[in-house]
């Protein structure tokens, strides 16, 4: 998608108060970012909101300035993007929905990411990238997460015993679907005893793995 990056450099202007005051006076203008496809804004204050750049034939690592949007909630990035999670979404602190799966996203995931990403985050999907190394355990900080994709994430190592504290593990989109999934890894050792004791938890898929040991089901909500 040509000029891409220089559409997403505009937007954070949007964050400004000025820029909201003079939105009505400029929304006809030709470029106007609440007025652009793909872009969602709050009709109130003028800020952007909602960014739908999935599927669009988009090359290169995600720019710096997505961060600026600090109003943004959404934010769909899946079949495009290359380079490595970029750490100016720390400041997306209104980010409730982040979809990066099926991207050549690579290098090792940042150890603070579950303490820097913002604390609203309800929905995080990585499945289908190129990273390196484990799961860290500082995305069991994401308390609030209704919906973790991890498959296809190239993920080595043990799951950590901490991701049975994630207790609201329950939404995704509008549905009760109510997943964790982390299939198609190269994970080892054994899976963690608290998962099975998640209440929200009816699906868990961890096919395609290397986990050892007994498998003890004792207490799963889906088997009651």
């Amino acid at each position: 998608m040509a000029g891409w990056a220089c559409c997403l450099l505009m937007l954070p202007v949007l964050t400004s108060g000025a820029a909201a005051q003079s939105r009505s006076a400029s929304a006809s203008a030709a470029g106007a970012p609440c007025s652009w496809p793909n872009v969602a804004c709050d009709s109130a204050a003028g800020r952007v909101t909602k960014l739908y750049l999935d599927n669009l034939n988009i090359t290169g690592p995600i720019v710096d300035a997505v961060g600026g949007l600090s109003s943004l909630e959404h934010l769909h990035l899946s079949n495009n993007i290359s380079g490595v999670l970029p750490t100016a979404l720390y400041r997306c602190r209104s980010l409730r929905f982040l979809d990066l799966s099926i991207n050549n996203i690579g290098g090792k995931l940042p150890d603070d990411l579950g303490n820097r990403l913002g604390r609203n985050l309800r929905t995080l999907y990585f499945g289908a990238n190129r990273f390196d190394g484990s799961v860290l355990v500082s995305l069991c900080m994401l308390r609030n997460l209704r919906y973790l994709g991890l498959s296809e994430c190239n993920f080595t190592g043990t799951v950590p015993a901490e991701l049975g504290q994630l207790t609201k593990l329950k939404e995704f989109s509008d549905v009760q679907v109510e997943i964790l999934d982390l299939s198609d890894n190269s994970f080892t050792g054994t899976i963690p005893a608290g998962i099975w004791r998640l209440p929200n938890l009816k699906e868990f898929m961890v096919y395609n793995n290397s986990f050892t040991g007994n498998l003890q089901v004792d207490g799963f909500p889906a088997t009651g």
